[in-house]
């Protein structure tokens, strides 16, 4: 609406200036006011863009760590796996974890670091591969914080 506008009303402006329209009010502003219009036009494209792009990089990132976390999910972890090196996969997921949520809580919100973080009405269950207990419970929480970046990414209400 206002590109439609902008453009007409700044040309309109100028002539009737330099044709002297007897208009009192008129001649005594500057032919700078011609443009105004355009000034607004401009500054609503440049938000919109700025919106547009803030958006895709947000959606971008999500992504990105949405397809981070599958490779840690569908690590296959041998029975006999040296404590240590459980350790460093359990550091890896905690790591992934507190990076996307000081990601989003940095750059989306409180609320929407909250919705990633959010595990309620989780149920128990036994994952197909899981070494022990607490491997069973990273790759649980895991995957429920990939259904959760999953609506953070498709769900205008977060951005």
């Amino acid at each position: 609406m206002v590109g439609w506008v902008a453009a007409p009303l700044s040309l309109i402006y100028t002539l009737a200036k330099a044709f002297a329209v007897p208009i009192d009010w008129l001649r005594d502003l500057s032919y700078a006011w011609a443009l105004a219009p355009l000034t607004v036009w401009f500054a609503l494209a440049y938000v919109r863009r700025w919106f547009r792009t803030s958006k895709s990089l947000k959606q971008q990132a999500l992504q990105g760590f949405y397809v981070s976390v599958g490779p840690i999910i569908d690590r296959k972890l041998p029975k006999d796996i040296p404590e240590s090196e459980f350790d460093r996969y359990i550091d890896e997921v905690d790591a992934w974890v507190n990076s996307c949520a000081d990601w989003i809580g940095n750059h989306m919100g409180i609320a929407a670091r909250e919705r990633f973080l959010d595990r309620t009405g989780m149920m128990a269950g036994q994952f197909f591969g899981a070494i022990n207990k607490t491997h069973n419970n990273a790759l649980q929480n895991l995957t429920r914080f990939r259904q959760n970046l999953l609506v953070l990414i498709e769900s205008e209400a977060w951005g």
